[in-house]
């Protein structure tokens, strides 16, 4: 019952009949990328994933040659990442995908794929609106879009004691992973090359709602010939509140929904362990996270009650980005603890990246932030916790990784 429910409801969202819906769940990983990034390097992994791995299911390609026309037309991608699909779809060598091969290659950067669409175009004896030739707004991307918010909203997190993301093992393979797990609610992919030599590492990186990650890697040498084609498990992280700025609702925050985003955000600063502080805090000093006051004063909470019992790993590096971000914010009302910061920390790392945000963090004569003043309690009551069993930050994140053999670069 559960697997059919699951079935419709990615029915409805891809707007495709049950019959003709058969992507596997790893086909269904790329097209996630390929839906929601526009970066090069991860599209340039699932694209020559999918020729290696020889995917031929015509949802997929139909998936991609809508994201093809779209982003060729709003020039979101660049013309490396155009390469990318666009050679996809012609390796494919299906000819149903003439006519998006002959509109989009004037935006490709391979002279030989620009040559190949002219040639499309001025091909009397082809036909491009024949019924067998694919035809642009057959699959909406909105509703694609749409689907994967409300498929991530409806999957409820498992209890803590029976999450299957605590079963799995380093070097699974990838269908073993989803087997137990089912499709993730969000994905993201990218290349590492390893330095000083020709090895390239593709990462898969699965997220699952309340849960954590799975990290998924393949290697691959000088050739095609010889790269290692199977997906295996190469980390797992288990934390609820990590990977919540990943999941497709949270781009709901960006459209202006402040309580759904403050909600998150309070449940990272209060409850979430080190991982997703550190990537909160991180979005927070670059600015792709707009934090209001409450959250600011929240996570300077946060900061006051570990700073001095952090001594290294992760917990360091989350409240070493944590006080970054407040001294980002230009005000100067977090500069006061900066420099209390700087001075008693217990990590000399802490130190040093307090000192740097307090010099940054210039007092204008606002009110200085004081320990203790939040009314936290209250701010429970207004953002209450996303998942059940996650009401506090765990004292350590079950994270699994193998040694690393060599140093890597370029992720």
């Amino acid at each position: 019952m559960k697997g059919l429910f699951r079935t419709v409801v990615l029915v409805l969202a891809f707007g495709l009949s049950v019959q003709s819906y058969a992507m596997t769940p790893l086909e269904w990983s790329y097209a996630y990328i390929l839906v929601t990034k526009t970066n090069a390097r991860p599209l340039k992994n699932v694209c020559e994933a999918a020729t290696d791995e020889k995917v031929t299911n015509e949802e997929f390609f139909n998936i991609a040659a809508e994201v093809l026309w779209e982003r060729t037309e709003d020039k979101s991608l660049t013309p490396e990442a155009t390469d990318f699909i666009w050679g996809m779809l012609y390796r494919s060598r299906n000819p149903k995908y003439q006519k998006v091969l002959a509109e989009t290659g004037a935006a490709a950067r391979d002279p030989d794929y620009k040559l190949y669409a002219r040639k499309l175009l001025k091909n009397k004896k082809l036909d491009l609106n024949a019924p067998d030739i694919y035809q642009r707004g057959t699959v909406s991307l909105s509703a694609i879009r749409q689907g994967y918010i409300d498929s991530a909203l409806q999957a409820q997190a498992p209890d803590a004691k029976a999450q299957p993301i605590s079963k799995l093992q380093l070097n699974q393979s990838a269908e073993s992973v989803f087997k137990a797990m089912g499709n993730p609610q969000a994905v993201d992919a990218s290349l590492i090359d390893i330095y000083l030599t020709p090895v390239i590492v593709s990462r898969l990186s699965l997220f699952y709602r309340g849960q954590g990650a799975v990290v998924l890697e393949k290697h691959g040498g000088g050739s095609r010939r010889d790269a290692d084609l199977l997906w295996r498990v190469a980390k797992i992280v288990e934390d609820p509140l990590a990977y919540e700025l990943d999941m497709p609702y949270a781009t709901l925050t960006e459209g202006g929904d402040a309580a759904a985003g403050n909600r998150l955000y309070f449940n990272i600063v209060m409850y979430g362990d080190q991982v997703g502080l550190k990537r909160l805090s991180e979005r927070i000093y670059h600015g792709s996270v707009k934090a209001d006051s409450e959250i600011l004063d929240s996570l300077a909470e946060r900061l006051v009650k570990e700073y001095q019992s952090a001594v290294d790993g992760p917990q360091v590096e989350g409240l070493a980005w944590a006080a970054k971000a407040l001294g980002a914010q230009g005000n100067g009302r977090y500069q006061a603890l900066l420099q209390t910061v700087s001075k008693e920390a217990s990590s000399p790392k802490l130190r040093k990246h307090a000192g740097s945000a307090s010099k940054s963090s210039k007092s204008k004569g606002v009110a200085q932030f004081e320990a203790g003043k939040t009314d936290l309690s209250a701010l429970q009551r207004k953002y209450p916790p996303l998942y059940a069993n996650v009401t506090e930050p765990r004292k350590q994140v079950k994270e699994l990784e193998p040694e690393p053999a060599a140093a890597d670069q370029g992720e």
